[in-house]
């Protein structure tokens, strides 16, 4: 994904989130997709994979650092 569709993508999930957090039992993204209530941990989730995405894409700052065999 480029840096472009994951912003977009990102500002999708927090209406999405906000819209459940507000009562809304459900809310629905323009590309179809409908997240309920019972999926506000998956959307938290998604927020927070989308976020690390546009943080690599961006320079890497906020990136997952990963240990191989106790060496970095």
């Amino acid at each position: 994904m480029t840096l472009a569709e994951v912003k977009a993508r990102l500002v999708e999930i927090r209406a999405a989130i906000s819209a459940v957090k507000e009562g809304n039992q459900s809310y629905s993204t323009p590309d179809g997709t409908t997240n309920a209530r019972a999926d506000y941990r998956t959307l938290l989730s998604e927020e927070r994979r989308f976020e690390q995405q546009e943080a690599a894409l961006e320079g890497g700052y906020g990136a997952t650092e990963f240990t191989f065999s106790g060496r970095r």
